[in-house]
């Protein structure tokens, strides 16, 4: 989990509205939804437009520049760069989203239980992030990765292992900020479920801190998702993927540079648009935070 995100502060509730308005008025925030909307419409519908079959090689055509026929040029095999990037897109883009809301959802339930029961089940669940928490988490993953074998399969069930537990003690702060309010008093005071009190009055308030948490560190598992495959971990050959690109083309840095530049270059933009992004929401969920 990155130190931004650990960063989180408790939110105010200015209204959709005038978050809106801060955001649109934050231009490098609108920059970052330009970018993540580039990459996530290349990840949906790229593969479906891309020049050619990302697996199609001819030995004739390796190690080609930029040109009309292979607008970002050829690897060691001959296939295309373009076609490779876009059908990559869909493991190195959605997977990492994807992972990343059934880890927002895991640490969710964790933090709103601790937070809001409080007790021996606080007490508990905040041992077991801590033990998580005092490892690195590329490490642990990388660990855990190493137990259970190659595969993607294999490195989402290890970074979902770890990544939960950073943002499980961020939101059991927020909740317990929140649980102290007097609404909360009210509600109980009025005959009100714990059930109902969290779905109605807990949740809406951790809402925001939530979304931004997992889009500041989707970036960082995207970076960690490529980094086990550019270690062999991940996604297997044939089938292209950013990090796995990376690996392939690193022979080759010093005599045909492209080859790492395109992947590289989508990761980074990539990671770029997803952090301008979640400093954007940061900013306009905490207009008071923002000048700290």
């Amino acid at each position: 989990m990155t130190v931004a995100a650990e960063a989180i502060w408790l939110a105010p509730e200015p209204g959709l509205r005038a978050s809106w308005r801060r955001f649109r008025r934050n231009h490098a925030a609108l920059a970052g939804l330009v970018l993540v909307s580039v990459v996530l419409a290349a990840a949906l519908f790229g593969p479906s437009v891309a020049p050619s079959d990302p697996l199609a090689g001819s030995l004739d055509a390796r190690h080609q520049g930029i040109s009309g026929d292979h607008w970002l040029g050829t690897d060691a095999l001959g296939r295309d760069q373009l076609a490779r990037i876009l059908h990559g897109a869909r493991v190195s883009v959605l997977t990492a989203v994807l992972l990343m809301s059934i880890i927002l959802v895991i640490a969710t339930v964790v933090g709103v239980a601790a937070g809001y029961a409080g007790g021996l089940l606080d007490a508990t669940l905040m041992r077991v992030v801590d033990v998580v928490l005092a490892f690195p988490s590329f490490i642990l993953a990388l660990a855990i990765t190493g137990v259970l074998g190659v595969g993607l399969d294999k490195v989402l069930i290890a970074l979902g292992a770890v990544w939960w537990a950073g943002f499980a003690r961020v939101i059991r702060g927020q909740v317990v900020a929140v649980r102290e309010r007097g609404f909360i008093d009210a509600a109980e005071a009025s005959g009100g479920t714990q059930l109902s009190i969290v779905r109605r009055h807990v949740l809406p308030h951790v809402a925001g801190v939530i979304l931004v948490l997992g889009t500041l560190d989707v970036g960082s598992i995207i970076l960690a998702l490529a980094g086990l495959s550019f270690l062999g971990f991940g996604q297997q050959p044939p089938d292209p993927e950013w990090g796995r690109m990376l690996f392939d083309a690193k022979p080759y840095l010093q005599t045909q540079p492209l080859e790492m530049i395109v992947p590289g270059s989508a990761i980074a933009i990539t990671v770029l648009g997803f952090n301008l992004l979640g400093d954007g929401l940061r900013d306009a969920f905490d207009p008071a935070g923002s000048a700290r």
